[in-house]
């Protein structure tokens, strides 16, 4: 991972990692607030001769006045030949009396154990606010905290095992890049990526494009891939081969109940592919998935299916079909092998490599085609993986399909269905 990945990742989790800081910022200031204030106090005694033996006594007599939160010490400097005696406590009068105290009896003792030792004492006379500073603690543990919530990023990035950067998909598993997509996309982004694909195509009509980390890829690639192409005025069948899911019918509203007739009746033989495709844009068809009357693997992996996408190949200067997630179905597989052409819909830090190193090596052994891949590059996610951060970040996804699609849609001519 480089600097500018770390960068990427960072700013794709940045509630964490201002969330967690400020979160320590103030649980150390509130803590700081509540709790009492620490002072102390210092009497400092002199002596004439070695202050050692002296210094000794007086670590005696602190030792007796420690009781509680009440903490008094002795430390004899030899080069001053002094002795400083120390007080910590809540109360700082407290402090004060107490080493007057103990300097007190230790010049009575001194006297008496070291006659010909001459001792003065400097008592205190007011104690000082030594608690920890609210500011620099809490600096301290905003930073503390940053330090944890990068560390929390990294780790459950490294855990996923993200794809980070096309490049490191070109120089991974050999991959070329066809396009790049941001959200909004630009129009020049989506005539290079229509340019490219028709150029790495080698004059093919027909390709799929398969997502790999989530179906939103391929949708968001088919949709920008349709309005290229209804631009540049080819002739285009967009198909949606989701049978499980259909994502791309999904986004038409067209979601649970009845199906809309579409693909596997046109390969089912139960209607004509003229009659199913919906006037989608200018220029552009649109196929839906229909209902399928047996399983979705049996009908993809049928001379039926392979006949119908040369019939449209036939009718369409470019047939752009949109499958199922690899890692819930294998219907991607079969669509490949009779397409040929594949493209495949990345998301940066979304993509798990593993996953897409698995997909190409299915695509292969399907013999299949892999043009190359596209990079979606949506806004991050709002939320966690889980819980309602998960929803909104679901729903946000569905958004930004539906806005793909209702451009296509504002293009469209008012024309009956054919």
């Amino acid at each position: 991972m480089t600097l500018m990945d770390l960068l990427k990742l960072l700013k794709r989790n940045w509630k964490m990692v201002v969330a967690l800081p400020v979160a320590c910022m103030l649980v150390c200031a509130v803590v700081l607030v509540v709790m009492p204030k620490t002072y102390s106090a210092t009497a400092n005694v002199s002596v004439s001769g070695e202050p050692g033996g002296i210094g000794g006594v007086a670590e005696g007599l602190a030792k007796e006045k420690s009781s509680g939160k009440l903490e008094v010490t002795a430390k004899a400097n030899t080069t001053n030949k002094t002795v400083a005696i120390t007080a910590e406590d809540v109360n700082g009068q407290s402090c004060v009396n107490t080493v007057n105290e103990v300097a007190g009896n230790l010049k009575t003792q001194a006297a008496t154990l070291y006659p010909n030792v001459q001792v003065q004492v400097a008592n205190a006379s007011a104690a000082v606010d030594v608690s920890p500073s609210l500011v620099k603690y809490s600096a301290v543990a905003f930073l503390a905290g940053l330090f944890v919530a990068v560390c929390i990023v990294v780790l459950m990035d490294m855990r996923r095992a993200p794809v980070h950067s096309a490049a490191e998909v070109e120089e991974g598993l050999k991959i070329r890049q066809l396009g790049d997509l941001p959200f909004p996309t630009p129009e020049h982004a989506r005539e290079a990526f229509l340019a490219n694909i028709r150029f790495a195509g080698e004059g093919e009509r027909a390709l799929c494009v398969v997502p790999v980390g989530g179906t939103r890829n391929s949708v968001l690639a088919c949709l920008e891939l349709a309005q290229a192409a209804s631009q540049a005025k080819v002739k285009t069948l967009l198909i949606e081969g989701d049978l499980a899911e259909g994502a791309l019918d999904a986004m038409r509203g067209d979601q649970g109940g009845r199906r809309a007739v579409g693909l596997a009746d046109v390969v089912s033989k139960r209607a004509k592919l003229d009659a199913c495709v919906i006037p989608f844009a200018p220029s552009v068809d649109y196929l839906p998935a229909g209902s399928p009357l047996v399983n979705p693997v049996t009908m993809l992996g049928s001379s039926a299916f392979e006949k119908f996408v040369a019939e449209a190949k036939e009718h369409y200067s470019l047939v752009v079909v949109n499958t199922s997630d690899p890692a819930n179905h294998a219907d991607f597989a079969y669509i490949a092998h009779a397409v040929g052409n594949t493209v495949l819909a990345l998301a940066e830090f979304e993509t798990p490599t593993a996953e897409l190193a698995e997909v190409a090596n299915q695509l292969d052994i399907a013999s299949a085609k892999v043009l190359g891949f596209v990079m979606v590059q949506p806004p991050a996610p709002a939320g966690g993986r889980g819980g309602r951060g998960a929803r909104t970040s679901r729903s946000h996804r569905a958004s930004e399909s539906k806005t793909s699609m209702e451009r296509l849609k504002a293009a469209t001519p008012k024309r009956s269905r054919r």
